[in-house]
């Protein structure tokens, strides 16, 4: 499954992203996280991601750190989605024309 981020989210994303690389290598790696931020904006699938960052680390490695990115891609986008549906039925005043209308 593609996750195409906006640069928000995928800066939002950078220090989990930059924590998820320092676990699975013992390390940061400025490059590998550019590599993995450019991945998530630009939509690509799980098989691209590693072949991407295969560039920096072994294959195996390269498969742990692309579920962990995934995962992390996935849960701000629900987060974001029960967010925004937690502010839309928050909504419960109505302001029409100056008017106050609440919905019950």
């Amino acid at each position: 499954m593609a996750l195409q981020l906006s640069r928000r989210e995928v800066e939002d994303l950078r220090s989990s992203l930059d924590r998820a690389i320092y676990r699975t290598i013992g390390k940061s790696d400025s490059s590998l996280l550019s590599t993995v931020s450019s991945c998530l904006s630009s939509g690509y699938e799980r098989r691209k991601i590693i072949d991407k960052i295969s560039a920096h680390i072994d294959s195996k490695k390269a498969s742990k750190l692309a579920d962990k990115v995934i995962a992390l891609a996935q849960e701000l986008i629900s987060s974001s989605k029960s967010q925004k549906r937690k502010h839309d039925s928050g909504d419960r005043d109505k302001v029409r024309g100056g008017i106050y209308i609440v919905v019950w």
